[in-house]
């Protein structure tokens, strides 16, 4: 700074600039500090990266891999795709998949390709289904056209499917005679109880009609017998 006096009484002050020293800039710290505060859903995996101020969120989504009887039907290949639905795992924790399955193979006429041509094993996992699964309510429907179709295709050749899938074939018949006898003794009682109430509001309905047919008060004092 130069500070000088002139002639005439001023003051002059001079401030020198100084060079700016043009050196390499340094590159600012990549922060991840943040970055749980910006991830909208677990179902995708997202880096956040803040730098300079701004934020910038980038989303990769996961490919949902598609199932294995998916696989299947998309190849038209029903056989194996019902296999694939009759695995122990997918029978137990999950026995609506192969319902739905059997479902979906009605739909596209494709329920007796996928059950014919079967061996005695293969045959048995199918019996092993529908003996435990035909009597609950939520897949009797779907399940007793299934039992329909597998008697048409092995019905005239019971003893070529195997002495297990014969045992299976007995049982299924056993537990059909058991829904159906349950069935009838549910129908039983629904009539009964039907009956019940209908009883009990016809009573109600007399005792109505008999209160709206008593006479009045004065009807009552003014009381005139015709004798002839």
């Amino acid at each position: 700074t130069v500070v000088a006096g002139t002639v005439d009484g001023l003051v002059s002050i001079r401030r020198r600039e100084e060079d700016v020293a043009t050196g390499p800039t340094k590159r600012k710290k990549v922060t991840y500090r943040n970055v749980g505060d910006f991830l909208p859903s677990s179902s995708f995996s997202h880096d956040t990266i803040i730098s300079a101020g701004n934020q910038v969120l980038v989303s990769n989504p996961t490919k949902i891999k598609e199932s294995k009887h998916d696989t299947h039907l998309r190849k038209f290949e029903y056989s194996k795709a019902l296999d694939s639905v009759l695995s122990s795992y997918i029978v137990n924790k999950t026995p609506h998949v192969t319902v739905t399955l059997f479902q979906e193979l009605s739909r596209r006429k494709g329920l007796i390709n996928a059950l014919a041509g079967r061996d005695g094993k293969s045959l048995a996992s199918i019996l092993r289904f529908l003996v435990r699964f035909i009597g609950d309510y939520r897949f009797t429907r779907v399940l007793i056209e299934v039992a329909n179709c597998v008697l048409d295709i092995y019905g005239d050749h019971l003893g070529d499917t195997g002495p297990e899938a014969c045992q299976l074939f007995v049982r299924l018949a056993k537990k059909l005679r058991e829904e159906e006898q349950l069935t009838m003794t549910l129908l039983s009682l629904q009539g009964a109880m039907q009956m019940l109430l209908a009883g009990s509001s016809a009573g109600e309905a007399n005792k109505d009609m008999m209160e709206t047919m008593q006479p009045s008060d004065m009807a009552r004092q003014n009381l005139v017998i015709s004798v002839s």
